[in-house]
């Protein structure tokens, strides 16, 4: 579930939310899928990047923000994970980093911000690249199954150099998958006027349920200009 935020209007967007429980032992589905219902090819467009963005902070370090997509509606993907690599205007690499993520229920897209960069060297470009899954990280599911999140209340303040977040997040409906520990991850993602990614910061935070929300309070640091911003909420 994402709830995007304009010009201080609010508007719900439920084109993405979602998660999935299933087993994550090497189950009877794995074992067709290593006798080749599942090519390596296929395994390669498991997981995709739709979306992505960058700026640098005062202190040198790359502020992102990601879209991963799971493409497959009958899998899951445990600990899925992606590549940031830093580059100079030559084409040097300056930093290359992995970040693994919890778990993408089937067919379900999902948001993430955090830092990359040592802060050293300021990047010409930034690239984003999915680490494709092995037969061992999939679990067989269906989207039917996934948990959708609510998110309500949400409030911005700013002071100084922070700008905080804060809100409630509520289990819409579905089931968590066996695979989410510490229950949801909250992202925060801003957009310049011409819609690119600028930012992105996340947070984990308490399993809502149907009847119980869970309280979070997202603070981010020397944000660059922005024209809008959108909250999205996961299974962690």
């Amino acid at each position: 579930f994402s709830i995007l935020f304009q010009d201080n209007s609010i508007k719900e967007n439920n084109s993405v939310a979602s998660s999935d429980a299933s087993d994550d032992s090497f189950s009877e589905d794995q074992g067709e899928l290593s006798a080749g219902v599942m090519s390596a090819s296929s395994l390669d467009s498991v997981v995709s990047i739709n979306d992505s963005g960058w700026s640098v902070d005062r202190f040198g370090m790359v502020c992102f923000g990601i879209e991963l997509i799971n493409n497959d509606s009958s899998h899951g993907v445990m600990s899925p994970a992606f590549s940031i690599v830093g580059r100079s205007s030559d084409g040097s690499i300056l930093f290359s980093e992995e970040q693994a993520l919890m778990y993408l229920q089937p067919g379900e897209t999902i948001h993430y911000g955090s830092f990359a960069g040592g802060g050293s060297a300021v990047p010409a470009t930034v690239e984003f690249k999915p680490i494709y899954p092995s037969l061992y990280d999939l679990v067989s599911d269906t989207s039917a199954n996934n948990a959708v999140f609510q998110i309500d209340n949400v409030s911005v303040f700013s002071a100084h150099d922070e700008t905080k977040f804060t809100g409630e997040v509520f289990l819409d409906h579905g089931e968590y998958p066996d695979q989410s520990i510490t229950g949801v991850l909250v992202t925060v993602i801003l957009r310049d006027e011409s819609g690119e990614i600028v930012y992105g910061n996340s947070i984990d935070a308490e399993k809502p349920t149907e009847s119980a929300a869970t309280t979070f309070e997202l603070s981010c640091f020397d944000v660059p200009d922005y024209a809008s911003y959108e909250l999205y909420a996961c299974v962690w």
